[in-house]
């Protein structure tokens, strides 16, 4: 249970001095960031972070645990590329379309 005392910062009031939209801290706080959550807590119906929250946020969004999504590399020379091309013109010719 976190300790609540330590939450003081309005969610929006958090974004909007670092220059982050409300709904993107909002959405960090519900569905996270590269798996990982922002910690935030529920008083009296407005959400609220700590200042620990937002800095252990950030720290693991940058740290190496996390990796980053990365794109797939392609072959030097798109030799595979051109196959699979030639393998889908293949299977549409043999199937009449």
């Amino acid at each position: 249970m976190p300790d609540f005392s330590k939450f003081t910062i309005p969610l929006a009031k958090a974004g909007r001095e670092r220059g982050i939209s409300p709904v993107t801290m909002h959405r960090w706080a519900f569905k996270g960031c590269r798996g990982v959550v922002l910690e935030s807590v529920l008083i009296g119906g407005r959400r609220y972070v700590s200042a620990d929250s937002l800095t252990n946020f950030f720290a693991a969004l940058n740290s190496d645990a996390i990796a980053a999504p990365t794109s797939p590399t392609p072959d030097a020379d798109g030799a595979a590329r051109e196959a699979a091309i030639a393998r889908a013109e293949a299977e549409l010719e043999t199937a009449g379309a």
